[in-house]
């Protein structure tokens, strides 16, 4: 079983290393006020300072004295950063070494297929693709805990296909109806934001190699269609549409090629 298989079944984000993060500035935080609230437990020694510092000329506490009660006392000191231990230190390096590596963008396809000469920074990429990426420490920390992540949707290639999943729910009096699987073009903006998941997980599950998800699926929708006791689904035929997206360059138009894939 692959890494990215593992991943997908633990079903984990890949951005809750926002997570670690906070909950380290949080310990800091802690710490910082720990010892800042014992600095002032330390310090109140100038009420004998306040009652006995006059100034000459008026007989009222001037701002001499203000000073002078602080310095009394040994002067005012600063919060005490908190010691981090070297394992903290050394972890919080490693996570952020590992989502580096991992989010770096591949190289160009002709460098990766080894039909061109990798040179200054497409050689570096290669390496870090083939070898440094794969390697268990990376892989298998960001994989198995689920801080992995990738934004090689915007460079170097990104994709130019638009994929969407419908199905034909068969009922047990011979009836058919077409399941209609959440399209973000087509919600508004709200929505758009709650059922952005539904797109990532069918771009995973539309895969040839994700056909273990398949049955499962067409049972969720099997549930959400059933609305009559007596006439329950007996039947859910998935279907997975794909259409190219136009690209347009100078002088050229490449129109859209679409079609759709019954699964049976």
């Amino acid at each position: 079983m692959s890494w990215e298989t593992l991943a997908s079944q633990l079903k984990i984000t890949g951005d809750c290393h926002w997570f670690i993060i906070a909950i380290g500035l949080l310990f800091c935080w802690r710490k910082v006020g720990k010892g800042t609230a014992s600095n002032k437990k330390r310090s109140p020694s100038g009420a004998k300072g306040r009652s006995d510092a006059k100034s000459v000329d008026s007989g009222s506490t001037s701002d001499k004295s203000v000073l002078g009660e602080s310095n009394s006392g040994g002067g005012s000191q600063l919060p005490i950063l908190p010691k981090i231990h070297p394992l903290v230190v050394g972890f919080v390096a490693f996570h952020v070494l590992a989502v580096v590596v991992y989010t770096l963008p591949k190289p160009i396809e002709p460098v990766l297929k080894g039909e061109a000469e990798p040179r200054g920074a497409d050689a570096f990429l290669k390496y870090n693709f083939q070898v440094l990426r794969e390697t268990p420490p990376v892989a298998g920390y960001l994989l198995l805990t689920g801080f992995w992540q990738y934004w090689d949707m915007f460079a170097p290639e990104p994709s130019q296909t638009d994929l969407w999943a419908s199905a034909e729910v068969t009922y047990l009096d011979g009836s058919v109806k077409q399941f209609k699987y959440p399209r973000i073009k087509d919600l508004p903006i709200p929505e758009k934001y709650v059922k952005e998941r539904y797109r990532k997980f069918y771009e995973r599950v539309n895969q040839d190699d994700a056909r273990y998800f398949w049955p499962p699926f067409g049972q969720a929708i099997a549930v959400k269609s059933a609305t009559d006791p007596l006439n329950p689904p007996v039947r859910v035929d998935l279907i997975r549409h794909f259409q190219s997206v136009v690209i347009v360059q100078p002088n050229t138009l490449s129109l859209p090629v679409g079609g759709s894939i019954g699964s049976r």
